[in-house]
């Protein structure tokens, strides 16, 4: 008896899946990853890829002074990204400026505070200002052979960190080196309106012979929005963008200090800059404070205006680094 088949069509009912927590996981680590490990440079097709687990930093870097007093000791630090053979020139460069603002440091502030009142139709309206500019310089004449290589590190954001350490030898001087570090700081507020912005510059040049070597470094901040610019010698570095992060070992962990600190995002250069020009000036206010003030009276406003400037030349060394939760901060301690 043949068997007889009977074929059935399949009916395929279409169901709106609803997106479940699993699936919002995935599609927000999808756009992470686009957004992490994809970098579009400027005027080029290349695509840079960056491990970004975060960085356990070696034990000197916290650490980076021993106990012997006829050194000062200074780090340098490339930017992220860089080539490592450039890398390690740049972070030397740096090393050595930061060791001649430790040794021999100019300090000139100047703050003021603004307060204006305005008497129009709608009644008063005040205006406040706080602006901080302070100027940090050092010109330094050095013997090459004094500059020793303490210890290197490379981290796989590729950047170069040098600890350098100085020893004032009695040969005649053969290199100069000069360092002009502007920070501009200011917080504005009309009505409800507030602003904050902040500048930090730096130039750095090293005299050698006939040869030189030069950089300069800034970030600007507007309403925490950072842009940072970066050169060596005459060449522009493009700064990569991440979400750098970077931990410091639990045997190595110290008590945080409060003064200042800076949160690790842009990469180690970012902070450690930011932090050592604000501990330089806060280890400054000490000495007399010189104070004007000024009052004026005009046809339609009042205008109060209170200046404070110091200049002060001090010796510090670098002490302790720290990294918590991402942040970094330094402890700057005179010599006396």
């Amino acid at each position: 008896m043949a068997s007889i088949y009977v074929l059935l069509p399949v009916m395929l009912i279409s169901q709106e899946i609803k997106s479940t927590g699993p699936d919002k996981d995935y599609q927000k680590f999808s756009q992470t990853l686009n957004k992490e490990t994809t970098y579009q440079q400027k005027n080029s097709g290349q695509l840079s890829n960056y491990v970004l687990h975060p960085v356990q930093l070696p034990a000197w870097f916290f650490k980076p002074s021993d106990a012997d007093s006829n050194y000062i000791y200074g780090i340098g630090i490339s930017e992220p990204g860089m080539p490592e053979k450039e890398a390690f020139e740049l972070a030397t460069l740096r090393a050595k400026s930061v060791i001649a603002l430790l040794s021999n440091a100019t300090l000139k502030t100047m703050a003021d505070n603004f307060i204006q009142e305005s008497n129009g139709e709608k009644g008063s309206d005040f205006t406040t200002k706080f602006t901080n500019f302070y100027r940090v310089e050092a010109r330094e004449a050095f013997d090459t052979s004094g500059f020793v290589l303490v210890d290197t590190y490379f981290t796989s954001f590729n950047e170069a960190i040098c600890l350098f350490k100085y020893h004032r030898s009695k040969n005649l001087p053969n290199s100069y080196i000069k360092v002009v570090a502007d920070v501009y700081q200011a917080e504005r507020q009309k009505h409800n309106t507030f602003e904050a912005e902040e500048r930090f510059d730096c130039s750095g040049k090293l005299f050698f012979g006939n040869d030189s070597s030069s950089f300069h470094y800034m970030i600007h901040s507007f309403n925490n929005v950072f842009e940072i610019t970066s050169k060596v010698n005459s060449d522009s570095l493009i700064f990569p963008y991440f979400n750098f992060r970077y931990t410091q070992s639990d045997e190595d962990t110290q008590q945080y200090p409060a003064n200042f600190q800076s949160k690790l995002n842009y990469g180690l250069w970012k902070s450690f800059f930011e932090v050592f020009l604000q501990e330089l000036y806060f280890i400054a206010q000490n000495p007399d404070v010189s104070v004007k003030q000024i009052g004026d009276v005009y046809t339609d406003q009042t205008l109060n205006l209170a200046r404070e400037t110091t200049h002060v030349t001090l010796p510090v060394e670098l002490r302790n680094l720290y990294i918590s939760n991402n942040h970094f901060a330094m402890k700057l301690d005179l010599i006396k």
